[in-house]
């Protein structure tokens, strides 16, 4: 899958391609996860208590009934019910680049590159974007008929912090507003 997006476009900056490749493999296997659930999905439950795990560069908030790996630089978290959840750091650059832009793009730009990749890789639909105005952009729309989540986080660019939560609809929203909502670099409140 990872031959879909173009690694030699004019533009284009070698060596960004691995994170992009890293970026369409994990939605490949959300693609999979939507063929695999049904109509008969069962809605998200309440959210419960609230953990919280960081990385040395960020920190995010989760409810406790989530399952969550911990490597060097990313997070995933997975629920019972089938929804799922990462935490990674996002190379701007190369998103803006592999969707065929330019280079340099704000974080708001960044983020409609990655719903225009999305939307090459499947049928990917952006519903709401906001920014807050301090490099962090929210995003929520759907894609191969999952709803997704994702919140932006500028660090020093190129490099930014992206959160998203995979779910089967709308009522994973509050489980969505704890995990992608409460990203923050460390130091931040």
């Amino acid at each position: 899958m990872a031959t879909l997006i173009p690694t030699s476009r004019a533009g284009s900056v070698p060596g960004y391609a691995p994170a992009v490749r890293l970026l369409v493999a994990s939605l490949a296997v959300v693609a999979v996860i939507g063929a695999c659930s049904g109509d008969d999905a069962l809605p998200a439950p309440q959210p419960g208590p609230v953990q919280t795990v960081c990385l040395p560069e960020v920190c995010v908030d989760y409810p406790a009934d989530w399952d969550i790996e911990l490597g060097a630089d990313f997070i995933s978290f997975t629920h019972p019910l089938g929804a799922a959840a990462s935490v990674g750091r996002v190379d701007m650059q190369g998103v803006v680049a592999s969707a065929g832009q330019t280079w340099p793009a704000d974080a708001e730009e960044t983020m409609q590159a990655f719903w225009a990749l999305l939307d090459e890789l499947g049928e990917a639909d952006l519903r709401a974007i906001a920014t807050t105005g301090d490099g962090i952009v929210d995003s929520e729309g759907t894609l191969d008929n999952m709803r997704l989540w994702h919140r932006l986080v500028m660090t020093t660019a190129p490099m930014a912090w992206g959160a998203e939560l995979r779910g089967e609809d709308a009522s994973w929203s509050a489980h969505a507003a704890i995990i992608t909502g409460s990203l923050r670099l460390v130091g931040d409140p």
